[in-house]
This record gives C-alpha cells, sequence and structure tokens, in this order.
C-alpha cells in the first residue's frame, strides 16, 4: 500500500512538472520607439499594431496557447516614460520608469509559467528597449529578439536629434546603441536567434550593424521625401522584415512543441 502511495505520489509530481512545461504559453514583447504611441500615452493603437496581432495570431496556432503580451511605446516628447499595456496585469496605458517595466516583465513570464518562451520585437528606441530588457532581467527564456533600426534612448532623445539635425554632430544618432555594447555579449548568449534590421538611407537618423547579432539585414526604402523621419520610420510596418519575423517565431514554437 505504501509502495502504491508513493508511486502515485511520484507520478503524480512527474506529471505536474511535464504539464507545466508543456502549459507555458509565449510571452511576447512589443517596443515601439520615440512618437509611437497614437496619443499621448496610448499603445492602443502603435502604427504596426496589426502586424503585431499577425504575430500574437501565429503563434496562438502554433503553440496551441494565447500567448501574455506586453506592448510598450513612447510618447512625443517623453524620453524617460514608457508607456505599458498588459491586459492581463491589469496594466492599461501605464507611464512607468524602464525599472519598473522590467518588474512587469517578470510579473508576466511568472503568469505564462515556468519556462516560458519569450519573444521580443523593438523599432527605434523600442530596439534599445528589448536589448536592455534581456541584458538586465536574466534567467528566462529568451528565444527570437528582432531589433528593427535601434537607437540609444541615452544617446539620441529628441533634444539630441533637434541638435544634430542642425550641426550634423548626432553620432548617437547614426549608430546602434553605443551605450549598450558592453552587453551585446551578454544579450548574444541569453537569447536563442538575434536578428538585427537596419538602414542608413535616412542620414540624420539610422542604425548599423551589430556583430554580436546572428544576423544582421539592411533594409532600403527609397523613402518619399514627405515621409516624416524617412526610411527609418518606414522600418515599423516593413512587411519583408515582419513576415520573417513572424515565421521565426512560429518556427521556434512549433518546434519547442515537437520537443514536449
Amino acid at each position: 500500500m505504501k509502495i502504491n502511495s508513493l508511486l502515485q505520489t511520484l507520478f503524480f509530481i512527474l506529471s505536474f512538472g511535464l504539464a507545466s512545461q508543456v502549459s507555458a504559453r509565449p510571452l511576447v514583447l512589443f517596443s515601439g520607439g520615440f512618437g509611437s504611441c497614437a496619443m499621448m500615452g496610448s499603445t492602443s493603437e502603435i502604427k504596426s499594431s496589426q502586424e503585431m496581432d499577425q504575430m500574437i495570431e501565429g503563434l496562438r496556432e502554433e503553440a496551441g496557447e494565447e500567448p501574455v503580451q506586453i506592448r510598450t511605446c513612447y510618447a512625443l516628447g517623453s524620453e524617460s516614460t514608457i508607456y505599458v499595456t498588459a491586459n492581463e496585469l491589469d496594466i492599461v496605458d501605464r507611464g512607468m520608469t524602464r525599472d519598473d517595466l522590467h518588474a512587469v516583465i517578470r510579473s508576466a513570464a511568472n503568469l505564462a509559467g515556468r519556462d516560458a518562451p519569450v519573444y521580443l520585437w523593438g523599432q527605434s528606441h523600442g530596439g534599445w528597449t528589448v536589448m536592455n530588457v534581456v541584458a538586465s532581467v536574466p534567467g528566462l527564456n529568451y528565444r527570437v529578439l528582432t531589433t528593427v533600426d535601434p537607437i540609444s534612448v541615452a544617446e539620441c532623445g529628441p533634444v539630441v536629434f533637434s541638435g544634430g539635425v542642425l550641426t550634423g554632430s548626432a553620432e548617437g544618432c547614426r549608430r546602434a546603441p553605443n551605450d549598450l555594447q558592453s552587453v551585446y555579449p551578454t544579450i548574444a548568449k541569453r537569447v536563442s536567434q538575434w536578428v538585427n534590421w537596419y538602414q542608413v538611407e535616412f542620414s540624420l537618423l539610422h542604425s548599423s550593424t551589430i556583430s554580436q547579432a546572428d544576423q544582421n539585414i539592411e533594409r532600403n526604402f527609397d523613402a518619399p521625401w514627405w515621409v516624416p523621419m524617412g526610411s527609418h520610420s518606414m522600418t515599423e510596418r516593413d512587411p519583408i522584415m515582419w513576415s520573417k519575423t513572424v515565421d521565426m517565431a512560429k518556427r521556434d514554437a512549433r518546434k519547442a512543441l515537437a520537443a514536449h
């Protein structure tokens, strides 16, 4: 009798552990760049919201679970406040510091489940933001990191950029985030795949290659002169970038499911 009880207990523990692994939900962090909030502090209509929805749908189909989402954006005139929506944590359009965001990500990871696969996408200042997340929040199962024309929040805020337009001296606005360079190896080690997209057509504001990324992909848009921020702004809704990003996330989720 005691042996049967012990076997039943062991079976329950093993079954619970396997169930926890299988039922872990994908966690997705989307981070828009400077001025990406459609309205002051609103994350509900980031320009690429439709593409984000498509990625969530793809992950839902592959994982068989509803992904846990966090969406962030920066409002015009805001360099330090990031606006965050994480509906399952009852957070909607809440302004916070990046340290607060890191705490939200930890809470979302606990909600998603043990070893939940984490997918990150960030454009411009949002690219800097997701890189900073990986460097600052260890212990998560980071799978695919997509940085899109990443620009440093610290080196290229609106004041620095505006001054650079007049003087041509804003070097931090014409390269990948130099202030994070020391943690690039840490970021690369923690993520399974890192794809860095960039453009150099808009000479006043563009990113560059990152040697520690698994792939660096340069894009050309031939942006019309009337497009604000030129090709830099067009990177956010680049259909080729989004198609590859969604495909990579779906293939990763499919691979993880097959492993179980």
